[in-house]
């Protein structure tokens, strides 16, 4: 039976409302420790319901989730923007996993990328690549942090997915200050972008 993944920090007020409600303190607190460099405020919730072969699961393996990110992709092709699914794809597959945590649909990636797409129905296409960079890089989900340890997981170098996968149990934590900072983001997506479309070259003139 997979363990409990992580736990997020409850503020103490919440704790002692459930312990008076009858429903005890969440338990058990986890091995986690707060990187010195995060001085965000830490919220802690036990997360018994995230569990290792559901959390970090490769790209929305859920069938319905999945319809969706393939619904998605072709609602970005006829906005023009088929050369940016390759990108789309290895983002969503590097925060797969942030869903479960946070309390908001509508905050978690697949959520602005589905917002985004009905917006730039009614808009025009001038800076629309521009506006779908602006929404990748500001993704609530790169205000989480996740450790093991000492280590503090880069999204931007690997997937949640992996770095569990390296360094065992994991936990995270929220930050109102995402990190990487939105301009750090940019730069990778269109780093991200142009090696991805001079690989689609390549495949295009040896097939």
């Amino acid at each position: 039976m997979a363990k409990a993944l992580s736990e997020r920090a409850a503020p103490p007020a919440k704790q002692e409302a459930s312990a008076a409600k009858g429903k005890g303190p969440h338990a058990p607190r986890n091995r986690c420790r707060k990187p010195s460099n995060i001085r965000e405020r830490v919220f802690c919730r036990h997360a018994s319901n995230i569990q290792d072969d559901i959390v970090m699961k490769a790209l929305y393996e859920n069938m319905n989730e999945g319809h969706r990110v393939t619904e998605a992709f072709h609602e970005l092709i006829e906005l023009d923007l088929s050369g940016w699914v390759p990108v789309i794809i290895i983002v969503l597959y590097r925060l797969a996993g942030i869903e479960h945590l946070m309390d908001n649909y509508s905050d978690i990636p697949l959520g602005k990328l589905e917002t985004f797409i009905q917006e730039e129905k009614g808009r025009t296409p001038e800076n629309r690549e521009k506006r779908l960079i602006t929404m990748l890089s500001e993704l609530p989900a790169w205000n989480m942090f996740a450790t093991a340890g000492s280590r503090l997981w880069n999204p931007l170098d690997e997937s949640a997915h992996l770095f569990k996968e390296r360094n065992g149990h994991i936990c995270f934590f929220e930050s109102p200050d995402p990190k990487p900072e939105p301009a750090q983001v940019i730069d990778w997506l269109y780093k991200l972008h142009h090696r991805t479309w001079a690989q689609s070259q390549t495949d295009a003139s040896s097939s």
